[in-house]
């Protein structure tokens, strides 16, 4: 029972096959005080660049509207001037909400990348479900989502009040001063508001999304048992991919084994190592077609003894041919000397029909280290 439970408990980070599962469900690490933040700049930065044409499209406006006489005003009239008025708010607010979508574009896209995910807009009649519903409300994300929004309200609430205090006076006394005057101190105050906030929604925005990052690397984690059951899936049962990497090791020394009886010589330490050699003009190099240490070492020897391969000891030889190569592989510049010496000594005695073993013991190749 306690294996059960310790399997079953997710403790392990989730594998690049899981995280692309839970992104197809649309469950990515994004935090929506970016996109405040970053809507909220935009918009301080459409002020700041257009405030020039927003209070002179404003005062436009304004002189449309009060200058009609009220001898002309009519029923029909009145609500002309109104749709008149209205349209002519658009081309003041097209920046901002251009502006606006365009950051709110790029601060999701930054986050998440462009992904759609089909599975968020396929219907799910389980949230219709008023107990799941209820579930959801107090649970203990909307709990800190809830508490998150209040302290954020409340801070960005005060930090708007010390923006807004020192021109409370200013405020008051606008209804006695001209249209331009209004306009211009409202656009002063919000820009300082706004900039005070700004520097709040930072510190939030930061932390907001280590959070959504924490609790989503923590939402997709894997118990071992899922560790298990992904790696069956995706490369095949453990123990199916031991045997079938034993058959190929087993297959690979039959191959390497057939070599060593058409090989020229096997050089050995003389009991740890045995490395098989041959050559022929059409290489470049002497080949080594067969290395082993201990038990495939003796099996190497023996097989060279049955076909009446040349088997010589050199212990500096065998160490450094082992070292430098991997079956199949042709022998280092460094060794051509010594390998040489070897084979022209093998290929003297094959000449006149005769090999008798020898030992060179504590010579070192030529040209090795």
């Amino acid at each position: 029972m306690a294996d059960s439970d310790q399997a079953a408990e997710k403790t392990e980070r989730a594998t690049p096959k899981r995280r692309k599962e839970a992104r197809g469900k649309g469950q990515v690490a994004k935090s929506q005080e970016i996109n405040s933040f970053i809507i909220l700049t935009a918009g301080t930065l459409i002020i700041f660049s257009f405030h020039g044409y927003i209070v002179r499209s404003i005062l436009h406006v304004f002189a449309r509207a009060f200058s009609v006489s009220p001898e002309c005003v009519e029923a029909g009239n009145i609500s002309n001037l109104g749709w008149e008025i209205f349209y002519s708010f658009f081309p003041i607010v097209s920046p901002f909400f251009i502006g606006i979508v365009a950051a709110g574009l790029m601060a999701n896209l930054g986050q998440v990348g462009f992904h759609v995910t089909p599975d968020v807009l396929s219907p799910k009649f389980d949230k219709l479900n008023p107990v799941n519903g209820l579930k959801r409300i107090l649970s203990w994300r909307s709990v800190v989502e809830a508490s998150k929004g209040l302290v954020k309200i409340g801070i960005i609430g005060f930090v708007a009040y010390q923006a807004i205090r020192p021109a409370i006076n200013q405020i008051l006394s606008l209804s006695l001063s001209s249209q331009p005057d209004l306009i211009g101190l409202s656009l002063k105050v919000g820009l300082n508001i706004m900039l005070r906030v700004l520097v709040v929604m930072v510190v939030v925005a930061a932390l907001d999304y280590a959070f959504q990052y924490w609790q989503h690397e923590k939402s997709i984690r894997m118990s071992l048992r899922e560790l298990r059951d992904e790696l069956k899936e995706t490369e095949g049962d453990p123990l199916v991919r031991e045997r079938i990497k034993s058959i190929q090791r087993e297959m690979a020394r039959r191959r390497m084994m057939e070599d060593v009886k058409k090989a020229d010589v096997v050089l050995t330490n003389p009991t740890l190592l045995a490395v098989a050699l041959t050559y022929n003009p059409q290489l470049q190099a002497p080949k080594v077609v067969a290395k082993g240490r201990y038990h495939l070492a003796e099996r190497i020897k023996k097989v060279a003894r049955e076909f009446n391969v040349p088997v010589m000891e050199n212990k500096p030889l065998a160490r450094a041919l082992y070292k430098a190569c991997q079956v199949g592989e042709a022998v280092p510049v460094t060794l051509y000397q010594a390998v040489a010496e070897i084979l022209a000594y093998v290929y003297s005695f094959k000449k006149h029909g005769k090999f008798r073993a020898m030992k060179r013991k504590n010579r070192s190749p030529r040209g090795s280290d």
